[in-house]
């Protein structure tokens, strides 16, 4: 008799340890298949029209490469922000700060992000990831060290330039009992701005 319970209780656990990673695999498969970085693809074959110029972070998928358009595409610098909290804790430090022309030139990435730089370029279409903005807009050292940054991203997501949202997709909530319930550069928001005089070439 005692038997047959420690057999039933052994069933039992292991149909929930069982079912639980089932579920488990099945919410880990959704949230890679409802990432923003793939469905912006297919909004961008249906809705970014032929030789249209875009900017596109690191972060953000190639609309050039994945919509089968003529598209002219250009990959926005990367500043990764450590430069500069190097540069403070460093300061006497070549090896870790770099050179003067290392400096230099993340001063003119830096300077990318301005609006003043922005109006030179004035792509039609500009797009953003949180996994790369968020470390110049969340507070931090990164957001007080880099106030050029920080003010493009703030000042393009409340479109004040001359861009609005056409596009703006965030990653899902997993449900609390999910394992594992953070995934390492999955969840993330992307934006697409449009310019707001762009009228296409036809």
């Amino acid at each position: 008799m005692q038997l047959k319970q420690y057999k039933i209780v052994v069933a039992a656990l292991s149909i929930i340890i069982i079912g639980y990673n089932i579920a488990c695999d099945f919410y880990v498969g959704s949230r890679f298949l409802d990432d923003p970085r793939t469905n912006v693809l297919s909004w961008a074959k249906k809705n970014i029209p032929q030789n249209s110029s875009i900017e596109r972070d690191h972060y953000t998928p190639s609309l050039l490469e994945n919509s089968g358009k003529n598209l002219k595409e250009t990959i926005t610098p990367h500043v990764s922000g450590r430069e500069r909290i190097f540069a403070q804790i460093f300061p006497n430090n070549a090896f870790i700060v770099g050179s003067e022309a290392d400096r230099k030139s993340e001063d003119q990435q830096v300077a990318f992000y301005s609006l003043q730089e922005l109006m030179k370029r004035k792509p039609d279409y500009i797009a953003v990831n949180s996994l790369y903005y968020n470390r110049f807009i969340e507070p931090g050292l990164k957001r007080d060290l880099y106030p050029t940054i920080t003010n493009y991203f703030q000042q393009l997501l409340a479109e004040q330039y001359l861009y609005k949202i056409v596009f703006d997709e965030e990653s899902k909530h997993a449900p609390k009992w999910v394992y594992p319930h953070e995934i390492d550069f999955l969840y993330n928001r992307v934006t697409i701005f449009a310019r707001k005089d762009f009228v296409p070439a036809k």
